[in-house]
C-alpha cells in the first residue's frame, strides 16, 4: 500500500505544480511574478500541504519574488483549489 500512496501523491504534487504555473503564468497581474519557475512541488502524505521550489533569475529580484508570493498567497490557493 505504501508504493500505491507514493505514486498517487506524486501525481497529485505534479498536477499542482502544471496547475500553480499556469495560473502564474496566465491569471497572476504582479509582474514580479512573470519570470518564476515552478521547479518542484512535494506533498504531504495527506495531500494537504504542499512544499512548492520556485526559480528565480536573476537573483538579485528574489527578494521582490518572495514579497509577492506572500502577497499572492489566497489567490493562489483559492485558484488551485477550484
Amino acid at each position: 500500500m505504501d508504493d500505491l500512496t507514493y505514486g498517487r501523491t506524486d501525481r497529485v504534487a505534479e498536477r499542482v505544480k502544471r496547475e500553480l504555473s499556469d495560473v502564474l503564468q496566465r491569471k497572476v497581474n504582479d509582474p514580479r511574478l512573470r519570470d518564476v519557475v515552478v521547479s518542484r512541488v512535494r506533498m504531504s502524505p495527506a495531500h494537504q500541504v504542499a512544499w512548492v521550489l520556485l526559480s528565480v533569475w536573476p537573483a538579485e529580484i528574489r527578494e521582490d519574488v518572495d514579497k509577492a508570493m506572500q502577497r499572492a498567497r489566497g489567490f493562489l490557493r483559492r485558484e488551485l483549489g477550484k
